[in-house]
């Protein structure tokens, strides 16, 4: 406990640069009990992110966090995104959206973390405005290209975020599902790696033949039935 009352005493204390670096130097640590209650506490809701707002001030961790401590950095987005509006969500811009963003893709290559954190991207994607080459759109469309190399979660896992969205997402989320389907089928180049001074390679598992084609004819069967079980029409709240 003493040891984790002088981490928030330094935390509190520093400026930007350093603060970057003593989370950097903390990520690089071993995870004990210790410290992995540190990183708990420190993106429960009680700690550096208690709403959106904090992403203005501190978005810049978002991405080291994620790596260093992967379960709690995605339990805290989902706490913060899941319950904001799109309205609300369309706030989040800028530098802010590029940290929430890198954090996402950080946690994509995890696959106990992935498929959350595509959903979550999926929030972000609904609401963006931006044409930047690596918004959050184009990212999730990406990641079900079953040989994308920033995507770590199983097939199975991505056809039940695309079926969910569909079956429950609003009109804007399956529409983003439908292009993700369309450019998935097809098996089209995967995107190239987008390394950061944080990269961390995926975790990787090899495909075989039987489950190719089985994710191929579930894309294809999902794509004949969105004309008809897609439902376009704003949902009443």
């Amino acid at each position: 406990a003493g040891d984790r009352l002088r981490l928030y005493r330094l935390l509190t204390d520093l400026e930007t640069a350093p603060r970057i670096r003593f989370f950097r130097r903390l990520a690089e640590l071993e995870v004990t009990a210790e410290l992995q209650q540190f990183w708990d506490e420190a993106l429960g809701p009680s700690g550096l992110y208690q709403d959106v707002q904090s992403f203005s001030v501190l978005g810049h961790l978002l991405p080291i966090l994620a790596e260093a401590a992967p379960e709690a950095s995605l339990a805290c987005l989902e706490r913060i995104l899941n319950p904001l509006s799109t309205t609300e969500r369309e706030g989040i811009a800028g530098s802010s959206s590029r940290h929430v963003v890198h954090a996402l893709r950080s946690l994509m290559r995890r696959a106990d973390t992935a498929p959350g954190a595509t959903r979550l991207l999926l929030l972000l994607a609904e609401a963006e405005n931006t044409t930047s080459a690596s918004n959050a759109s184009s990212l999730f469309v990406e990641s079900f290209i079953p040989f994308q190399p920033q995507m770590a979660a199983r097939l199975p896992d991505r056809l039940r975020v695309l079926q969910g969205t569909l079956q429950d997402g609003t009109p804007a989320q399956q529409l983003l599902a439908i292009e993700a389907i369309r450019s998935s089928v097809v098996f089209g180049p995967s995107a190239p790696w987008r390394r950061t001074s944080t990269f961390v390679p995926p975790e990787r598992f090899t495909l075989t033949k039987e489950e190719l084609c089985e994710y191929a004819t579930s894309l294809q069967q999902l794509l004949l039935q969105a004309g008809s079980r897609v439902n376009l029409a704003p949902k009443v709240t």
